[in-house]
């Protein structure tokens, strides 16, 4: 029992001790008169967009589930730059024929129709687009239809530089996994 006692001792004094040195205590802003209300933070001018938002939006609200999980994954590869899985999303066939006959930059645009190649039918005097992957900051998906087995879904790649350009992703979105069908040259 004597034993017992020291370390009781021991234990209480330890848990006074913790209390009493909390350190001190939160002082309000010299500008601020005690007992006010602390300021609001300012929010930023444009707070950042989790990749893939807009998909959430009522413009969305009809699109088949399996399709807006596919680009929501896309919307995150394009935000972490993730060239490797961007340029692995084309439709088998497609992927044969063209990604041969242009380099990643060339290539890429086609895949994801930037530019002259998210119109129908891009101008014959129009200089071929290049899209660096790696330069690309997002994808922000503006509108959405269905065609068959496919849906074409309309957005703007936004660059690390702020630059916007449009683009146009044809989405085989039955098959498994879904792929994309790029610009025929």
């Amino acid at each position: 029992m004597r034993q017992q006692l020291p370390i009781a001792v021991c234990l209480c004094a330890l848990a006074l001790l913790s209390c009493a040195t909390g350190g001190p205590r939160p002082q309000p802003p010299q500008n601020q008169a005690a007992g006010a209300k602390p300021l609001p933070l300012k929010p930023p001018a444009h707070p950042p967009e989790k990749p893939g938002s807009e998909l959430d939006s009522p413009a969305f609200a009809l699109m088949p589930p399996e399709a807006k999980r596919y680009l929501a994954d896309l919307s995150l590869a394009f935000a972490g730059a993730d060239k490797r899985f961007l340029l692995a999303q084309a439709e088998s066939g497609y992927e044969r024929r063209v990604k041969p006959l242009f380099d990643e930059t060339r290539y890429a645009a086609l895949l994801y129709r930037i530019g002259p190649y998210a119109k129908d039918a891009p101008s014959a005097g129009e200089r071929m687009p290049a899209l660096d992957l790696g330069a690309v900051a997002g994808i922000r998906f503006t509108t959405w239809r269905e065609n068959g087995p496919v849906i074409e879904i309309g957005g703007k790649l936004r660059s690390r530089n702020g630059k916007e350009e449009d683009a146009l992703i044809v989405l085989l979105w039955k098959t498994d996994p879904p792929r994309i069908l790029g610009w025929e040259p």
